[in-house]
């Protein structure tokens, strides 16, 4: 019984590990496609230096760490919600 559940185990990491490897590219399409589709204008560059994703206990968080991005996208316009929307439609999420 305990050669099944050693296997078990690894079987179960290599997945997690593809879990993980899955999410830190889905993260870094989204983090791309918001750099560059974002309808704003960014003087200083900080707004698109702040969008981020972060993949932490087989969860992915997307977000945007400026303090004002909020308000931007209140305002009309698209910082970050446009390319998750678009990622979450391409893979069926």
């Amino acid at each position: 019984m305990g050669v099944i559940l050693k296997q078990f185990e690894r079987s179960f990491e290599e997945l997690r590990q593809e879990v993980n490897q899955t999410f830190n590219r889905i993260g870094q399409e989204v983090v791309a496609s918001a750099v560059k589709n974002g309808n704003y204008k960014d003087r200083t560059g900080h707004l698109r230096r702040s969008n981020t994703y972060s993949v932490e206990n087989d969860e992915l968080t997307i977000r945007n760490d400026a303090e004002y991005a909020t308000h931007v996208e209140a305002k009309g316009y698209d910082v970050l919600t446009s390319s998750v929307e678009e990622v979450k439609m391409k893979y069926k999420l």
